[in-house]
């Protein structure tokens, strides 16, 4: 069976990542902190994810800067967006971890039994969120309200009536299911945990978190001193 990477690895940087977005203040540190993220990515052989989070970062702060303040209230959304994307990127390197992993690997980590549900519903709803979002667009396609591509920027506050509204609904039933199926798989036992999953903790990945650390902090005294 191959060796997956140790997930705990990428929770310290996440949990890194996750304190310098709620501490930073200019825009700059925010673009920095994002570049950041790519590169962590990428010494993680995450192309395919470096990529996205860096296209969709661009685009989203080009479509809040031309949206008219008219439409304050999807300007206020799309910024939290992309506060919280440097956070999203990081977490798409679990995405492809087996939840059991995480789980075994959050007990080894003394959490919490709270902590450790939130993270097996968290990371299963990133995996379905999409299918939910597909499910959406294909009804609103089908009506013939956003016939092209493009449809959804010429239109944003009824891309955001259409869209988000109707997510945030299916992400709360979704959030509920998730948590019913895993409670029915023994998430709160007391019981010790095992895992059938070999990992790996390289010396590569280890110097890769040490130096997104100290880029995180440098990213924040950097602005600090700025300031």
């Amino acid at each position: 069976m191959m060796r997956i990477q140790d997930p705990r690895i990428t929770l310290i940087s996440l949990l890194a990542v996750t304190v310098t977005a709620f501490i930073i203040s200019s825009p700059v540190q925010l673009h920095l902190l994002t570049g950041l993220c790519v590169l962590y990515l990428i010494s993680l052989s995450k192309f395919k994810s470096a990529l996205r989070s860096a296209v969709i970062y661009v685009c989203l702060w080009l479509l809040v800067s031309i949206l008219p303040t008219s439409v304050g209230s999807v300007t206020v959304l799309l910024f939290m967006y992309i506060r919280i994307l440097p956070m999203l990127a990081i977490s798409a390197a679990l995405i492809s971890t087996p939840p059991s992993l995480l789980m075994w690997t959050g007990a080894r980590m003394h959490l919490s039994q709270r902590a450790l549900l939130a993270m097996g519903v968290l990371l299963r709803f990133f995996t379905v969120i999409k299918l939910e979002m597909q499910a959406i667009f294909q009804g609103i396609r089908a009506r013939g309200m956003f016939p092209h591509w493009y449809s959804v920027i010429l239109h944003p506050a009824q891309s955001y009536e259409c869209l988000v509204l109707p997510l945030i609904l299916r992400g709360l039933k979704l959030s509920s299911d998730l948590t019913c199926a895993a409670e029915f798989r023994g998430v709160e036992s007391r019981a010790m945990r095992t895992c059938i999953y070999p990992t790996v903790c390289s010396l590569k990945s280890i110097l890769g978190t040490i130096c997104f650390i100290g880029g995180c902090i440098m990213i924040y005294y950097g602005g600090y001193f700025h300031g």
